[in-house]
């Protein structure tokens, strides 16, 4: 297990580690394809999770060989659907408050997300634990999302630490990929992915509940 005290900032990505989203956000990915294009995208989103909008929209419609799209309008009309499906649905995952409440006062605490700032916005508020963190960050933040490094590195920037100072928790693998590239620890969970996967992704350590991490 990775002692904690060690690290002056942990960073936690928000769909499938703050919010158990991630099915919601997917099936939303489903509706947009079925209504835009009659196209059924299928149930496997593990080249996707972790991803922006952008990056997921753009990933089906080259693996479907649709080529007449609007790209931006895509982005807003998923961003809606989701917001439409999610409203009063999202929960967050059991002990996370109470670490948060005992890490607040001895660390920084970060959002990292592939998300809008919106949707960040309108999960935390949902769960009830924006004001726990010090910091928020999006992909719209950086030109490259996950699985690249760049927010991550930013994270770390804006708050004036070393990348070895902080330690991140993601539930895939996309988002082990690009904390990895970034040289942060990473803490796997696996809401989304098996314990194997997400070792052989890079995960330093895994849990499987974050009364891992109280304990």
């Amino acid at each position: 297990m990775l002692d904690l005290e060690k690290y002056k900032a942990i960073i936690f990505d928000n769909d499938g580690v703050l919010v158990d989203s991630e099915y919601l956000s997917c099936y939303a990915l489903n509706v947009l394809f079925d209504n835009f294009f009659g196209v059924d995208i299928g149930k496997d989103y593990s080249k996707v999770l972790g991803t922006s909008d952008r990056y997921a929209i753009k990933y089906y419609l080259k693996k479907h060989s649709i080529n007449k799209f609007d790209l931006e309008n895509l982005i807003l009309e998923k961003g809606k659907i989701y917001f439409r499906i999610a409203k009063d649905k999202l929960k967050t995952f059991p002990y996370l408050e109470r670490l948060l409440l005992k890490l607040k006062d001895n660390m920084k605490l970060a959002v990292a997300s592939s998300g809008s700032h919106e949707k960040i916005k309108f999960s935390l508020d949902q769960i009830k634990c924006r004001n726990y963190f010090d910091y928020i960050f999006s992909t719209e933040d950086v030109s490259k999302g996950k699985p690249n490094p760049d927010l991550f590195l930013h994270t770390a920037k804006v708050m004036k630490l070393k990348v070895g100072e902080c330690v991140v928790i993601e539930d895939s693998i996309n988002g082990i990929k690009a904390a990895k590239s970034a040289n942060m620890d990473v803490i796997g969970f696996t809401s989304s992915f098996s314990e194997e996967e997400l070792k052989g992704a890079g995960a330093d350590i895994v849990i499987r509940s974050f009364k891992e991490l109280l304990d």
